[in-house]
């Protein structure tokens, strides 16, 4: 009798050791993630948990600082507190709910990263209670597209699906009995089109190369003054002949042949040729020999 007693008492506390760890297993029914990748490469999260009622405190923590923080209880009462990448809860189930619905909102900003011309998102979610299902939801930018025509190459784990609104492609994927400590690690890459051209870019490049031609026109008529003012300078050192030399010249913009020199000079070959040496001595000409005769450059000094 003692015996049987024994036998009986040592099964009740297997059964009730086995349905303890039923119970523990399924802690956390559903954890939904929704996750969306913002055009300034951070990431608005909202996570949901349906937790058994036996439950009263619930902790929850990211990899990286959360911020924005805020909260949303179904089914129950309760408060939950925000320390930089830690969220605690503490809760009470309404007398006739059996789960209570906790919803978490936050944003993280270290998430996503551009490589190159593409962007990376990575997230890694973590499995801190035993958990029956978890779903999760991930929007990309919209306008965003992704890299290759086979949509499993660009994200993983490979298993995931896509999906539209008509706005932005959404990723998602499901998972049942997760054991507490694992996590659930999920990648993106996906490209965004160039911004189009800011109009005021344009005006600044229109206005900074208005200035450029202005300063260029503004150099010309400097330099052609300035050549005018030059050749004054010059006059009143030269010899009478000399000056005949530099008016023929300027007659015709600078330059001309020695021969229309001694046309128009009626001076000789000899005398045109020794006037032409003497100025292209003291710099005040070029001499360029063609054929025959040369040409015949005036040249401002330096």
């Amino acid at each position: 009798m003692k015996q049987s007693r024994l036998i009986f008492i040592l099964l009740f506390l297997v059964l009730f050791i086995c349905f303890s760890k039923n119970i523990n297993a399924l802690e956390v029914q559903y954890y939904g993630i929704e996750a969306r990748i913002l055009k300034n490469m951070t990431l608005e999260t909202s996570v949901t948990f349906l937790i058994n009622c036996s439950e009263k405190k619930f902790d929850y923590e990211m990899i990286y600082d959360i911020y924005d923080f805020s909260y949303n209880i179904k089914n129950g009462f309760g408060e939950c507190i925000q320390n930089k990448k830690n969220i605690s809860c503490e809760f009470l189930c309404e007398p006739d709910k059996n789960t209570i619905n906790i919803k978490l909102n936050f944003n993280t900003a270290k998430n996503v990263k551009k490589v190159f011309d593409k962007y990376e998102f990575s997230a890694s979610y973590p499995i801190q209670y035993n958990t029956q299902r978890i779903f999760i939801l991930v929007y990309l930018p919209q306008t965003a597209t992704l890299p290759t025509d086979v949509p499993n190459e660009s994200f993983s784990p490979k298993y995931g699906q896509t999906l539209t609104d008509g706005k932005h492609i959404i990723l998602y994927w499901e998972k049942h009995n997760l054991t507490k400590g694992e996590s659930f690690d999920i990648s993106v890459k996906y490209n965004l089109p160039s911004p189009p051209r800011d109009p005021s870019q344009d005006f600044a490049v229109i206005t900074l190369t208005i200035v450029i031609i202005m300063i260029m026109i503004g150099m010309g008529t400097y330099m052609r003054r300035s050549k005018k003012d030059s050749i004054n300078l010059i006059l009143p050192l030269l010899k009478k002949e000399e000056k005949v030399i530099i008016d023929i010249l300027n007659k015709y913009n600078g330059e001309t042949f020695q021969r229309t020199l001694v046309r128009e000079s009626n001076f000789s070959k000899a005398t045109v040729s020794r006037l032409v040496n003497s100025l292209k001595e003291r710099g005040i000409i070029e001499v360029e020999p063609l054929g025959r005769t040369n040409k015949i450059k005036l040249k401002l000094k330096k």
